[in-house]
């Protein structure tokens, strides 16, 4: 690979990185840096990057809030930054990482079949656990609430 084709290389799956050039004698792989024209994303108009942007970060924002209270505080704050991710290389990179290391932890969870069939057990037993409050759910005394 030239170093001219490796400074314009992609990684599939993540955000566009530019690779400067290594030092002698270090590979060119071991130094990866976001690329800062990829934030641009000239075929979108600047009012759709605006809108998207802004949405971004009212997710974020409403996601934070949400995330101590019962409800989708942590969904809203994956869209959020997902959102963002599709303009901003900074947001991209995090969501590229977060990624990365949630694949890691996956994969090590089920690394032998001992494991992954444990992994099974547990989920299925809390699936028909839950399973009696879905078909017939006994309203507590102290429920304010109408039936």
């Amino acid at each position: 690979m030239t170093e001219n084709q490796a400074a314009h290389r992609e990684i599939p799956g993540g955000p566009p990185f530019r690779t400067p050039a290594a030092a002698p004698g270090r590979p060119v792989e071991l130094a990866l840096v976001p690329d800062p024209r990829s934030s641009a994303r000239p075929g979108r108009p600047f009012s759709q990057r605006t809108v998207f942007t802004a949405l971004g970060w009212v997710q974020l924002v409403a996601g934070a809030l949400l995330f101590p209270l019962p409800g989708p505080g942590l969904l809203l704050l994956a869209l959020g930054m997902a959102t963002l991710a599709k303009h901003h290389p900074w947001a991209a990179e995090r969501v590229h990482s977060f990624k990365r290391r949630a694949l890691v932890k996956v994969a090590h969870g089920v690394r032998t079949l001992t494991r992954a069939v444990c992994l099974f057990v547990i989920t299925l037993a809390n699936t028909l656990a839950g399973l009696p409050w879905v078909w017939s759910p006994k309203q507590p005394r102290w429920w304010a609430l109408p039936s």
